[in-house]
């Protein structure tokens, strides 16, 4: 229990790190999120304001920040899938992106972190390439506007 309250905080300020800042620090290029209209940290805006450096870092930066603290977690707790607290592990580095409490929490959209923590839970890439195509498909080729 006291193991998975702590890789709860650890996924948590994992999911704090936003990647798309430190790499524009780490690129020397001005931050992504105001150059962007909405002022998301993520990934699209990595690689639209960042160009591709910037993009392809903060991809595999908040792919990690999702997948490793659940797979570490995983490979130290004895019967992980029966336990209770699962939802909340997975749910932390999501939240840390969500509200990172570095950031006044205010941080991104969670999309690419929460791929990364079903990476983390089940290390099968395909699943999860099959649901981010199905994503990008209907966010940028076939557009649903719920709106009439």
């Amino acid at each position: 229990m006291s193991n998975t309250i702590l890789w709860i905080i650890l996924g948590y300020l994992s999911g704090c790190i936003l990647y798309s800042q430190l790499a524009s620090w780490l690129f020397r290029v001005p931050d992504i999120t105001k150059l962007s209209p909405d002022g998301n940290p993520g990934v699209f805006n990595a690689f639209q304001n960042g160009g591709f450096a910037v993009g392809l870092f903060t991809l595999a930066g908040d792919l990690l920040k999702g997948a490793l603290p659940l797979f570490l977690w995983r490979m130290t707790t004895p019967g992980w899938k029966e336990n209770t607290l699962l939802p909340l592990v997975m749910a932390a580095p999501v939240m840390g992106t969500l509200w990172p409490a570095f950031r006044h929490f205010s941080g991104g959209t969670g999309i690419t972190v929460s791929f990364s923590v079903l990476l983390g839970l089940v290390p099968d890439w395909r699943p999860v390439l099959l649901l981010a195509a199905c994503f990008l498909f209907f966010s940028l080729i076939l557009v649903v506007d719920s709106h009439y």
